[in-house]
């Protein structure tokens, strides 16, 4: 399998290399020395002898049917040689594109983690926030106690002081 493949990539590396017209020509023209050949032999081992119009017979006949035989075939096999290239261009395309794919999705997930840590840093934030929040309303709570206490001895004292005699101011 390995041995046809090579052979098959050789065949179509020729043909590329010296053009579909020549290619052609040429692979016409080993058929049809082939095709001489073969008639000769099998003539030779059937009746013992080659008669001339045998020969012209398959010269004739190889010349007629070879060249648009392979012309057909060489066509065939160059589209599919296109083919198989431009496959391979989009074949690295898409590696590329994956490639790319791979690394712009590791620098979502980068982003995707430094926003989570981001949220996280601020939900502590808010957390300390709201708790700072509460002990302030706290401490509020406590001032305005602090000077209505204050406010209630202030004006005891005073009432105080407006009862009591001068005499005791003075001495």
């Amino acid at each position: 399998m390995k041995q046809i493949r090579l052979l098959a990539q050789y065949y179509v590396d020729l043909m590329m290399k010296l053009g579909l017209v020549r290619f052609s020509m040429l692979l016409a023209l080993a058929l049809v020395v082939l095709a001489i050949v073969v008639q000769m032999a099998v003539t030779m081992v059937l009746h013992g002898q080659v008669e001339s119009i045998d020969v012209i017979r398959s010269i004739f006949f190889g010349l007629l049917i070879t060249p648009w035989a392979v012309y057909f075939l060489s066509v065939v096999v160059e589209q599919l040689e296109e083919s198989r290239q431009r496959l391979s261009r989009l074949v690295q395309k898409l590696e590329e594109m994956r490639e790319r794919d791979l690394s712009l999705n590791v620098q979502l997930k980068d982003n995707i983690a430094q926003l989570n840590q981001e949220i996280a840093v601020r939900e502590k934030a808010e957390a300390e926030l709201q708790e700072t929040f509460g002990q302030l309303k706290i401490e509020i709570k406590e001032r305005e106690e602090t000077q209505i206490q204050l406010e209630q001895q202030s004006s005891f004292l005073r009432s105080f002081l407006d009862a009591s005699p001068d005499l005791v101011f003075l001495s």
